[in-house]
């Protein structure tokens, strides 16, 4: 069994609620879906470190992660995915012994009993590629960092003094901190091109995800399964309907999007 989850943003506001929820969908897992064990993969965003201090963050999420070294002692490997929220785990990683399996900015994982093969990346990748702006992958990370580090109104700050600095910043910053569903779906369509990037028999030269491979990316907050291309979105819990939370889960070779 293999379950991916996305864009929780544990720490966006401070109110408990999507703690809360969390923190029940991993006693769920516990409890049900991994009575055998199994894998999980955390993939990106689970951490919002853009809009409060990393250290509030990690301080309100601390049930969660007493529920995660749980299920770290249960036969789980627990699989964390970069993603740009949460993009400082990366260089604290370099540092310290984190509980994870593994971490990183990509992941492939094989299902035993089919030997199907899965590639996790977040997605903000395919964000760089589709920005009308700039396509500078190291830049977009260095921003992502920048904003990890220095949360909330300073970050914003540091952000007007490096675009002085350096003013090829200032486009993709304007871009980088409009939410999704807005930027996304403006004018320049990068959502669609997003998603056709994602479902593009010429992933492999950008992706390095052949087209007979499963690709599984989040980070667009717009879940979604496509058989034919072999793609799944894993959606995001801040834009949940109707108290749904969604969720995949492979159990056999066989993704299915589910909702907790």
């Amino acid at each position: 069994m293999i379950v991916a989850v996305s864009d929780i943003h544990l720490g966006l506001d401070q109110k408990y609620f999507r703690e809360q929820h969390f923190k029940n969908f991993l006693i769920y897992l516990r409890d049900n879906l991994f009575e055998d064990g199994g894998d999980l993969v955390l993939l990106g965003d689970i951490f919002d470190f853009w809009r409060r201090d990393l250290c509030d963050v990690l301080i309100q999420s601390e049930d969660i992660t007493e529920k995660l070294l749980e299920l770290n002692t249960k036969n789980v490997n627990i699989h964390y995915v970069i993603g740009n929220h949460d993009y400082r785990l990366r260089s604290i990683a370099k540092e310290v012994d984190m509980p994870f399996k593994t971490i990183g900015k990509s992941l492939v994982l094989f299902d035993k009993s089919t030997s199907t093969k899965f590639m996790f990346m977040h997605g903000y990748q395919l964000e760089v590629m589709a920005n009308p702006y700039i396509k500078d992958l190291e830049l977009y990370e260095k921003l992502a960092e920048i904003l990890c580090n220095t949360s909330g109104f300073t970050a914003h700050l540091a952000f007007q003094i490096e675009t002085y600095i350096f003013p090829q910043y200032w486009n993709c910053k304007k871009s980088i901190l409009t939410p999704p569903k807005t930027r996304l779906s403006d004018k320049h369509n990068i959502k669609e091109k997003m998603e056709i990037l994602a479902t593009s028999k010429a992933r492999p030269l950008y992706l390095g995800v052949d087209a007979n491979d499963w690709f599984v990316f989040g980070h667009t907050h717009y879940p979604f399964l496509d058989d034919n291309s072999r793609t799944i979105n894993t959606g995001s819990w801040i834009d949940e309907t109707e108290n749904e939370y969604p969720y995949l889960n492979i159990h056999n070779g066989i993704p299915e999007l589910d909702a907790f």
